[in-house]
């Protein structure tokens, strides 16, 4: 804890071990919430092992901010990741690069999808079936055109299907659409999109999944009695 904000880490040797060997290339980061009275966020870095996904380290911050984030991973850092993949969280967004030089962020392809099907399907923005379908395949399309070579980013493909987008009906005609793209999507494409994401990054997982289970083992299996105490003894 600073003088400011409360901030606690917990990261035994054993979780150490497995991050420096297993860490390098792709972290997963989550949080979880309502594990202890004061309703702090709970956030888990987790990597993919030989025997399937591990919480390698856990940290509670007061306030889930860029900053917050970014000094439990500067206290943690003592290796070299490649990939940081999350949810939409802008914050995490922001904290990963910042912590980590030349480390690439990227929004987990479930989460991605989750996301807009609830959008598209909530009745408040007013689309018939037929539109959410062609909207979902419209964004789907951008998601997973490809890059034109192997060895570099080239978006041409992500271009083409995003201009196909914006010529569609409901891109025209719908305002809801056009905002909800315009400002909370399509400038952080290069997060989500597969023409932006790496060889490697394909190669070995594309959705934090594993990291949901992991959260959801913990604050249902492990955690079910630390609800109603303070943080200094759960």
């Amino acid at each position: 804890m600073n003088d400011k904000n409360l901030l606690w880490i917990h990261h035994e040797q054993w979780q150490q071990d497995l991050l420096l060997r297993y860490g390098n290339t792709i972290n997963m980061i989550d949080a979880t919430y309502k594990t202890t009275k004061y309703d702090l966020p709970l956030f888990v870095i987790c990597v993919k092992t030989n025997s399937g996904y591990c919480v390698v380290a856990e940290f509670i911050i007061e306030s889930e901010t860029a900053d917050s984030i970014q000094e439990a991973l500067e206290i943690l850092k003592s290796w070299k990741p490649q990939y940081f993949m999350s949810d939409y969280s802008e914050a995490e967004m922001s904290a990963t690069p910042s912590s980590f030089s030349g480390v690439k962020s990227y929004i987990c392809d479930f989460h991605r999808e989750q996301a807009w099907e609830r959008w598209a399907k909530n009745h408040k923005h007013n689309l018939y079936s037929a539109q959410t379908e062609e909207l979902l395949s419209l964004l789907r399309t951008c998601a997973w055109s490809p890059s034109c070579t192997s060895d570099r980013v080239n978006d041409h493909f992500f271009q083409a299907a995003v201009k196909k987008l914006k010529e569609s009906e409901l891109w025209k005609d719908n305002d809801q659409v056009r905002q909800w793209l315009t400002e909370t999507w399509l400038p952080v494409a290069e997060h989500w999109a597969r023409a932006y994401r790496d060889n490697i990054y394909h190669a070995a997982v594309e959705t934090n999944n594993g990291t949901e289970s992991m959260n959801k083992l913990m604050k249902y299996s492990y955690l079910p009695r630390s609800k109603n105490i303070s943080l200094s003894t759960v």
